[in-house]
């Protein structure tokens, strides 16, 4: 999502021409600065998920900074998840299956993109009155390469728009669970605002990295009976 949105802003404010060798290598920049973002924020939410384990003597809590591993990590913190009343077991796992496929799907949906580009096999055409102002088609190539953009142009797509929600789902239950036991006052306004704004998930773990863990149904009925 940081290398989509990060590529528009550039194109669309700098008046950057998508001209084959030139754009990719601009996109190869981009695809290094969106992990360099990433990673920042990967940190924040490995230094919490590890204070989060250490306070309730989680073993293995070295995994917070481990890549996928970390979703297992959250999957023990969050503990029962439930979803539409139905109880998931090892959610935190299928967690971090859909999200090494979808990984793999990104990894390899940029690479493809930004080799196409600097092979010079994407044409372009401009496009009045749009916000994208250029439609790409292919230019010219081999048949490996003419195969490689069918499926960069629209079976990588489809992939992520299923594993990508499939994943999405899975990772607002985790996060639900677990907002419930760090903030069971405000834990769907915490869940509602991971849907749309993404990376504040990062941030509200690293808030809540110093609180306890509480039973929210001990914690409602205290409150019922307050």
């Amino acid at each position: 999502s940081l290398y989509q949105t990060i590529g528009v802003i550039v194109s669309f404010f700098l008046n950057v021409t998508p001209t084959n060798r030139k754009y990719g290598n601009a996109l190869l920049f981009l695809a290094f600065l969106a992990l360099a973002v990433t990673l920042v924020f990967f940190v924040f939410q490995g230094i919490a998920l590890y204070c989060m384990a250490k306070k309730r003597g989680i073993r293995h809590r070295w995994l917070a900074f481990i890549p996928f591993a970390n979703v297992m990590l959250m999957g023990r913190l969050a503990g029962e998840v439930t979803f539409f009343g139905q109880k998931i077991k090892r959610a935190g796992l299928y967690a971090m299956i859909v999200r090494v496929i979808v990984t793999a799907i990104v990894f390899s949906y940029v690479a493809a993109e930004i080799y196409l580009h600097q092979s010079g096999c994407i044409g372009y055409e401009a496009v009045d009155g749009t916000l994208e102002r250029y439609r790409y088609y292919f230019a010219t190539g081999t048949r490996f390469q003419r195969s490689l953009f069918r499926y960069y142009d629209g079976v990588a797509n489809l992939l992520y728009l299923i594993f990508g929600l499939i994943g999405e789902v899975l990772m607002l239950v985790l996060l639900c669970a677990l907002f419930r036991q760090y903030a069971p006052e405000r834990y769907m306004l915490l869940t509602v605002l991971t849907v749309f704004i993404p990376l504040s998930r990062y941030v509200i773990l690293f808030v809540l990295r110093n609180r306890r863990a509480v039973d929210y149904r001990a914690y409602m009925r205290t409150k019922y009976e307050e």
